[in-house]
């Protein structure tokens, strides 16, 4: 009998009892560990908002580059000028309609000028086949258009992945068109 009565006299572990905090060395525990995810949570955050920036940019220029080469190809040859005086004039049409389709709300710099008739800064005129191709109109001929766009580094370790120059990436677009 004394068996049964050991029994009853033995202690009962304790259930754990719902909605107690945990002991005081564990709190700081889940801080830390949200602090050592965090960071890189939002360096991966800012790296996709930078490629985004990038590739609105990249869209937008390559978009100038093509209605600058639409404008080059639909220019009016003036028979009362020369083929050098034209060929300004075209290079005129091209950066005003390039500097019309660049977005103003993507950050960047586009300096675009025709200081010579092939353009000069961030834009480049070429007519390719120039030596197959006769006529002072150049109707037929291939005008090739090329557009530079440097889109500032908003977040620095992006630009440590990527050719960079003074925190600004160089987007170039170019486009191959037929004069009419």
């Amino acid at each position: 009998m004394t068996l049964a009565s050991e029994a009853c006299t033995a202690p009962i572990p304790a259930a754990p009892v719902v909605g107690t905090r945990p002991r005081d060395s564990e709190r700081g525990q889940a801080m830390v560990e949200f602090a050592a995810v965090l960071l890189p949570l939002i360096l991966v955050l800012a790296g996709i908002i930078q490629f985004g920036f990038l590739f609105s940019a990249y869209v937008g220029v390559s978009n100038a580059a093509r209605e600058a080469g639409r404008a080059g190809t639909i220019y009016e040859y003036d028979a009362n000028e020369g083929q050098g005086q034209n060929d300004l004039l075209r290079c005129q049409a091209i950066l005003e309609a390039a500097q019309q389709s660049l977005d103003v709300g993507v950050p960047g710099q586009f300096s675009g000028t025709c200081a010579a008739v092939t353009g000069g800064g961030d834009l480049a005129i070429a007519y390719p086949d120039s030596g197959t191709c006769t006529g002072s109109s150049r109707t037929g001929c291939q005008l090739k258009v090329t557009l530079t766009f440097r889109q500032p580094i908003i977040v620095p370790l992006v630009g440590a992945f990527l050719k960079t120059t003074n925190d600004m990436i160089s987007l170039r677009a170019t486009v191959t068109m037929v004069i009419n």
